[in-house]
């Protein structure tokens, strides 16, 4: 903390960061956590006694007030949707006219990119159906334009549309296993309703028809102008046109041109952060602004950066990662300027209470997590490293000399060859338990796709900038020339680094995710002893080693659920003995994403086939849920029949280019049927079958005989037998 505090002890103002963080996610999720009033009282109730009985007064107190500050913003945020637009929305999707203002940065008009899938907007206006007028309502949505629409949107246009509300529905299910009564079972990340509102907005509305009917770009509409100016500089001249897309989501954050293969190849080589802008990208920007600003007097050089750097922040999405990294650089920046210092893990822990202030469903966003946790070892390991120098280090006794330069330069590029993969290592443990909790697999490969990819991002961003300031005549030509070829070769190192099967799936319980982090943080203290960092270390190996035996020694179970509002059952199969996964269907997003932490909870990471019952909408209702969290491949299809235009073209929607589909299915592990399905594998002897007869599903697993009667319920019924 600031040395020049005298409000407090120095020995409480040194941790105030920290109170203040756990206090404040503590508030938070005690708020929105699911359990009963009277759970909730008894837990804080002894968690209270322990705070007083085991700290000291002071402290205690300043954890208990932001732990309430935690609870109380939460508490009012939640309902200030009540004012605006969720007033005047119905319990059910309906139909409306609403009139809005476009107010998403991710859209450009660089003509390689197609528009967002989704757009965000401001709500003006709503007339639903069956009123009399329209009404003035505040709050934001995001805009889904059908293929009908036929209107392309800028930001600040003002539409008149025309389609249908569609409110966010929870993701949970009904859970039964081997047999035993149902019980409500969330979605582990919330589902799409959380998604919705950590972004503060209230509802989808699908576009069937609009028309613009004025422009109000203002101040950002302004600055988007200026950033499209940048980008059309700077992919000007790249070849192919997929490097253009690229470079557009990399430095502009414009990533609507992305194709899922690329996403999919990038998220299982642990470098998406490259091609999304965050931390990384506005520390290298504040880096070349530094430089950029070295002439200047002292106290500008560090006060000019923040501007541009919030400007190019804010046309960028205002992500959660690039927000920590801005507000991170303007706090150095402000006690640079002031001559003043504070430890950089308590920079990391203020921006990250100022910002779960702001918004406090903001804790369970992954970009958030990641950022600060990853963000927070890499501190820690810093000073660490900063720490251990030793007393004896010789260079401060050494005269001014050739010797002592050659000296210096040694010991600076030794140093740097050992904290790169320091680094690139403490980073990948860091986001380890989560890409486990969120994608359910630990991404090894992102260890060696990260060091090589190191020197490449080092020269990226400073010949964009001379691309875009400096690229004129043959120069323009020889940096685009540079900068696809550089391109190349990183998209090489992705896919190959993507085709690395780790085999080793995951989803730990939240203890375990507790223990892993305490661990971590207690080896990389800076001034712990050698018996500390030896138990930190134990204690995460050990959460490691207790969930790769449990997937290796789960056996095989299979996935059965109906309901969900859809005709068509999923049926999933776990094969722990061939160390394979198949899927049957995905009419349903909580049924699919429970069949997919399912399939993870047993060691398997890629669903080695994935069939269709019927070629209906209903069967691929949630494919894209499934495609997004595993590798699927084959896709297996049924014939054509003369009722499955509408599935051919939204399957075509769906899965993109790259996918590897086939038909009628030939010797396959799965054998479908309208009202049947059926599963028997040689090599490890497990067979499974499920069988519609006499208005109940039969289910069969190696010798044991179940009955399932759907009730028809608009919560899938889900259930599991081992």
């Amino acid at each position: 903390m600031l040395h020049r505090l005298p409000l407090l002890p120095d020995r409480f103002c040194r941790r105030l960061d920290v109170w203040a963080v756990v206090g404040t996610a503590g508030g938070i999720l005690w708020t929105g956590c699911g359990c009963s009033p009277l759970l909730r009282l008894i837990f804080s109730a002894v968690a209270a006694g322990f705070v007083f009985i085991l700290m000291p007064w002071r402290r205690g107190a300043a954890l208990l007030l932001f732990f309430l500050l935690g609870a109380v913003l939460t508490c009012w945020q939640r309902r200030i949707p009540a004012d605006s637009c969720e007033a005047v929305l119905m319990a059910r999707d309906t139909g409306a006219a609403v009139q809005v203002r476009i107010t998403d940065p991710g859209l450009t008009d660089l003509p390689f990119l197609p528009p967002p899938g989704m757009i965000r907007a401001e709500l003006r206006r709503v007339q639903l159906t069956g009123e009399p007028a329209a009404r003035p309502v505040s709050g934001d949505v995001y805009l889904q334009f059908s293929r009908d629409a036929g209107c392309r949107v800028r930001y600040g246009d003002i539409l008149n549309a025309e389609g249908i509300f569609l409110l966010p529905r929870d993701d949970g299910i009904m859970l039964s296993v081997n047999g035993g009564p149902p019980e409500w079972q969330p979605s582990g990340t919330g589902g799409f309703r959380h998604y919705l509102r950590s972004r503060r907005v209230a509802a989808m509305f699908r576009v069937a028809a609009g028309d613009i009917a004025g422009y109000e770009p203002g101040i950002m509409g302004r600055l988007l102008a200026w950033r499209d100016i940048m980008a059309r500089r700077l992919t000007g001249g790249l070849e192919p046109v997929a490097v253009r897309r690229e470079a557009a989501a990399l430095f502009f954050g414009c990533r609507s041109g992305i194709d899922r293969a690329a996403q999919a190849s990038s998220i299982r080589s642990g470098t998406i952060h490259l091609y999304s802008v965050s931390g990384l990208h506005v520390g290298i920007w504040g880096c070349l602004l530094l430089w950029c600003c070295r002439g200047l007097p002292y106290r500008w050089r560090y006060l000019v950066p923040p501007l541009p750097l919030l400007a190019y922040v804010l046309t960028t999405g205002a992500n959660p990662p690039a927000l920590r990294a801005w507000g991170m650089l303007t706090v150095w920046s402000l006690l640079r300027a002031s001559l003043l210092w504070m430890p950089g893990t308590a920079v990391l822990a203020w921006t990250a209470v100022v910002l779960l202030w702001l918004n406090p469903a903001s804790i369970a966003d992954a970009g958030f997590l990641y950022s600060f946790t990853i963000t927070g070892m890499l501190l820690l390991l810093g000073e660490q490293r900063d720490g251990s120098g030793g007393r004896y280090d010789p260079l401060p006794l050494m005269p001014v000399s050739p010797l002592r330069d050659r000296m210096v330069r040694r010991i600076c590029w030794r140093s740097r060859l050992i904290a790169v993969p320091a680094a690139v290592l403490t980073a990948f443990l860091g986001g380890l338990l989560i890409s486990g909790t969120i994608r359910g697999e630990f991404f090894w490969a992102s260890i060696p796709a990260n060091l090589l990819l190191v020197p490449f991002v080092f020269w990226l961003f400073p010949l964009a900038a001379a691309k875009i300031l400096v690229g004129f005549g043959w120069l323009d030509t020889l940096l685009a020339a540079v900068l696809s070829g550089m391109w190349r070769v990183m998209d090489g190192v992705v896919t190959f680094m993507a085709g690395w099967d780790s085999g080793w799936g995951c989803n730990p319980q939240w203890w375990q995710v507790i223990l892993f982090y305490s661990g971590l943080a207690v080896l990389l203290l800076p001034r712990a002893g050698w018996r500390f960092r030896l138990g930190g270390a134990g204690m995460s190996l050990l959460v490691l080693g207790s969930i790769g035996v449990a997937g290796l020694t789960a056996g095989p179970a299979i996935f059965f659920s109906v309901g969900g509002g859809s005709e068509m059952p999923l049926f999933a199969v776990a094969d722990t003995r061939a160390r394979l996964g198949c899927v049957v269907n995905a009419p349903h997003r909580g049924s699919v994403a429970a069949a997919v932490a399912f399939l993870q909870q047993r060691g398997i990471v890629q669903v080695a086939e994935f069939q269709v019952s019927a070629p209906r909408l209903g069967s691929i209702r949630a494919l894209r849920t499934l495609t997004a969290r595993m590798p699927v491949m084959p896709m297996v299809l049924p014939p054509h029949d003369r009722y499955d235009h509408r599935f051919r073209a939204e399957l075509a929607e769906l899965v993109g280019e790259g996918a590897a589909i086939v038909f009628a299915p030939a010797g396959g592990l799965v054998t479908v049927e309208r009202d049947s399905f059926h599963y028997r594998n040689p090599a490890s002897g497990v067979t499974a079958s499920a069988v519609w007869r006499d208005g109940c599903w039969e289910i069969k697993f190696m010798e044991k005989c179940f009955r399932i009667k759907p009730v028809g319920s608009s919560i899938p019924e889900c259930y599991i037998y081992e």
